[in-house]
């Protein structure tokens, strides 16, 4: 050992111990989690309209509703990156017994005959919405009418009623019924013709009328063994009934009103192509003309939706005057459903899937029936697998399933046997859902018009349940919807761009393995 370390092992001890002091540091502020707050929140919503992460950008249910240049937006910062794992909530204003506008007077001040009231008590229904009362007369009077009305609150009855009022008139004058209905409703999927031919079968149960229905999947089974039989109503989806028409197996010269249930889809590109080409075998009056003792001479249309695009008009002007249609309009038409509470959390891309376990998990403890939507059906089918991997039972519900098992899907959710369903907007249009309490939106919907259908499956009448919507939100395109949502919400006015709405991108809701032979019955008619 050298000299140097000895001597300084051996003066060592007559060193005084040297104190050092470590600096603590000061510990960083624990990010506030967002998955915290999503299933039990511990907020106070007595007074905040809209609840941010940040609390300067809070709103007041009370504010003069202004958003001027000074003020910011919750969401305004959304576009940069960093603002990953921000978040704000739309509180509900009411509950939802308070918006589903039911009018004090019954059924009986609406002009429908006894036998129909009759049914209407029978089936249950104790007082009309005011959707319903606006609606009836126009319907009775055979003008043509669009509903535009928000979701969930009743348009299936306000339309249904006056179309079995008039089929029982109308029946005398037109003994055949063979395969020859008289009133046509049209639906653009096969879910929600079960569920509007489920009304009207119950309400027509004491009715000498017969409601049918017919769906895509099967046609070319439908037209190799044809079946004749006695149908008043019939319920169907565009494709079954042009293909029908087209072979003579179905009869559409007695029909007299036609309804478009979900019309802004119906109307859109997914299904031009059908809705022209069986317009041109009806023939749509300005106003249905009927003379007492005899039948009604040309056909009604009925339009009813929740959205409705502004070029309705010229999509039908080659059918109809532009000018002929009467509107039934609702106050609360466009904008947000004041009972639903609305959770907006922004995200990377990468961390949904994260998100989206933790979500779940919370509400599969609780048990709490969900609708988990994404845009297209790959993603649908990668959440109900990914799900599964980690014990979570998420069925998936698309356009490309077999009807059958599609319809098995759907039923499970609604009775209770499946917590979570993973769908497209497939299952956002026109489906009574009063089974769910939230709504997941895994992507945020590209069109305005998609989110209101979304947030329509819950908070519905008959609901005795507040409904809730999380949205994940990542792009540009959705931070920009968003950024409109909550202006609108602010400001207390309509959202804009729905009217616009047409959806280029939805699928056809038929089978895709019946989807050439869809394609080429098309050729066939255009030429």
């Amino acid at each position: 050992m050298s000299w140097y370390v000895l001597n300084n092992l051996r003066d060592s001890s007559s060193i005084a111990p040297r104190t050092i002091r470590k600096t603590k540091k000061s510990p960083k502020p624990r990010k506030q989690k967002v998955e915290n707050n999503l299933a039990h929140p511990q907020w106070n919503t007595k007074d905040w309209l809209i609840e941010c992460k940040r609390p300067e950008y809070n709103f007041p249910k009370d504010a003069d509703g202004k958003v001027g240049e000074e003020t910011k937006l919750a969401s305004h910062a959304w576009f940069n990156r960093h603002s990953n794992g921000d978040y704000f909530t739309i509180h509900p204003t009411e509950k939802p017994s308070d918006v589903q506008s039911f009018v004090t007077e019954g059924f009986d001040k609406l002009g429908l005959r006894p036998e129909i009231l009759s049914a209407v008590n029978d089936a249950g229904f104790q007082h009309p919405t005011l959707v319903q009362c606006k609606s009836v007369q126009p319907l009775l009077a055979g003008r043509n009418t669009v509903i535009a009305a928000e979701t969930g609150c009743g348009k299936t009855l306000a339309y249904l009623l006056p179309v079995m009022q008039q089929v029982l008139e109308w029946k005398q004058h037109f003994p055949n019924n063979i395969n020859t209905p008289l009133a046509l409703i049209l639906t653009p999927n096969r879910e929600l013709v079960y569920q509007t031919y489920g009304v009207a079968k119950r309400l027509a149960e004491n009715l000498s009328l017969t409601p049918f229905k017919m769906t895509g999947g099967k046609t070319k089974r439908m037209i190799q063994a044809a079946k004749f039989d006695p149908m008043d109503i019939l319920i169907a989806t565009p494709s079954v009934v042009n293909k029908l028409t087209a072979t003579k197996i179905l009869d559409l010269t007695n029909v007299r009103h036609v309804v478009m249930d979900e019309a802004d889809t119906l109307l859109d590109d997914s299904f031009n192509w059908y809705i022209k080409a069986f317009l041109r075998k009806i023939s749509i009056y300005f106003q249905s003309v009927r003379k007492p003792g005899s039948e009604p001479v040309g056909a009604q249309l009925t339009l009813a939706s929740a959205t409705m695009p502004q070029d309705v008009a010229p999509i039908l002007s080659d059918f109809l005057e532009e000018d002929s249609f009467e509107m039934v309009v609702t106050p609360g038409l466009h904008k947000l459903m004041p009972q639903v509470k609305q959770t907006f959390m922004r995200m990377g891309k990468i961390h949904k899937s994260e998100q989206l376990l933790k979500t779940v998990k919370q509400l599969q403890a609780s048990k709490t029936p969900t609708l988990i939507f994404s845009n297209k059906t790959t993603t649908s089918r990668f959440i109900t697998l990914f799900l599964k991997e980690h014990n979570v039972d998420a069925p998936c519900f698309c356009a490309d399933m077999r009807a059958e098992f599609r319809q098995e899907t759907f039923n499970k959710f609604q009775s209770g046997q499946s917590t979570f369903l993973s769908t497209t907007d497939i299952a956002s249009r026109g489906l009574d859902t009063l089974k769910a309490q939230v709504i997941l939106n895994y992507d945020f919907p590209v069109y305005m018009a998609d989110y209101l259908h979304r947030c329509g499956r819950v908070g519905r009448i008959g609901s005795d349940v507040n409904g809730r919507v999380i949205s994940f939100v990542n792009g540009p395109a959705e931070i920009k919807n968003v950024q409109a949502i909550e202006r609108s919400t602010r400001t207390k006015e309509p959202l804009p761009n729905v009217n616009g709405n047409i959806k280029k991108l939805i699928q056809r809701y038929e089978d895709a393995m019946d989807e050439k032979e869809i394609n080429e019955e098309i050729r066939q008619m255009a030429h």
